[in-house]
């Protein structure tokens, strides 16, 4: 099955399996372990993409119609959000900063 579908609780596979399989206390040094074997086992291209993933460095360019559609797929993603309470609350305290283009390009 898909482990990032949600059950009828709410809850992920990927988190399911994560909450069974880890200990609630875990050493860091084991934790950094097998971030390392890990990424050992990956290419030079994948662990050098692992790399820009993390530190948020994309290889896109940044056009305005880049920026626009990103801003269209926010405003889509905010729209079907469930549990956006802190998103509503501001949204109702200040719209016109929340909906500001300047305000949202910080959260691309």
């Amino acid at each position: 099955g898909d482990p990032y579908r949600e059950e009828d609780d709410g809850e992920t596979n990927a988190v399911k399996i994560i909450n069974t399989a880890m200990p609630e206390k875990v050493e860091s040094s084991l934790v950094d372990s097998l971030i390392a074997k890990q990424m050992s086992s990956l290419t030079m291209d994948q662990r050098e993409q692992a790399y820009f993933d993390i530190h948020g460095i994309s290889d896109n360019k940044e056009t305005p119609e880049l920026i626009q559609q990103s801003h269209l797929q926010m405003e889509a993603e905010l729209s079907i959000l469930e549990e956006a309470a802190a998103y509503r609350k501001a949204f109702a305290l200040n719209a016109a900063y929340v909906q500001d283009h300047r305000f949202r390009l910080k959260f691309l």
